[in-house]
């Protein structure tokens, strides 16, 4: 087991994706409900190029944040709600890797969402689609993580004080490859996040990282699978 955890000391961080804020420019038309949506690229070494309603939403890259937690890095673009077409083709390819049942995203109203695109088993591609909490919670600071790594069949998550050692029971237990846990809340401070991956332990030759969490502020923490190991990044969800 690896323990992945990350602030600015973590060598590489993953960063998925960016869109710009395009307001209503991909899917939407006049008088229509919206949502918000946002593609996550978990699949390594492989960019994705992106059509929302028949609009292009340009390139999506797997490549890294260096030296910094990406929790600003939260790109959503504004869709249609209620139905709208998705199109995902790795670069150099024309086939549609989007599972059958997102192909025609069927979002509610108002709501901000986030595909993920990573490996399932094999040389197969899937997708997870999560909605994302963007209500914050007064003062404080609402996390959930999502294991999205093929070789993590559960994970488990530490949520400490940074400078504080993880002990004793997970504060998130175990999280099945392909979901997410419920959003919990804490109180804003420097955190030590330990993403429970592959191929070390609970020690201190993992690393010490931290990431600063405000006020007011929802995230959610990713495990990606990169080849013999995983990856972790955190985009904000508000």
């Amino acid at each position: 087991m690896r323990v992945l955890k990350f602030n600015d000391r973590t060598t590489r961080i993953v960063l998925l994706i960016i869109f710009g804020a395009w307001g209503c420019a991909v899917g939407c038309s006049g008088g229509s409900q919206s949502a918000m949506l946002r593609v996550v690229n978990g699949i390594w070494g492989s960019p994705l190029n992106v059509t929302i309603g028949g609009a292009s939403a340009g390139s999506v890259p797997y490549s890294s944040c260096v030296n910094g937690v990406c929790t600003a890095l939260s790109g959503y673009v504004t869709v249609k709600s209620g139905g709208v077409n998705l199109v995902v083709e790795q670069e150099g390819s024309s086939t549609n890797i989007v599972p059958s049942q997102f192909q025609n995203l069927n979002l509610q109203p108002n709501t901000r969402n986030t595909i993920v695109f990573c490996p399932v088993g094999g040389t197969a591609i899937g997708a997870f689609l999560l909605q994302d909490d963007d209500t914050p919670a007064a003062n404080s600071v609402k996390l959930r993580v999502a294991n999205v790594s093929i070789n993590v069949p559960n994970m488990p998550a530490w949520i400490v004080v940074s400078g504080t050692q993880p002990s004793g029971n997970p504060t998130i237990a175990n999280v099945p490859f392909g979901s997410a846990s419920t959003y919990m809340t804490f109180s804003p401070n420097t955190y030590d996040i330990w993403l429970v991956g592959f191929n070390c332990g609970l020690d201190s030759n993992c690393g010490d990282v931290t990431a600063t969490l405000k006020g007011n502020q929802n995230v959610t923490v990713y495990l990606l699978y990169e080849g013999l190991a995983s990856r972790p990044t955190i985009l904000a969800d508000n």
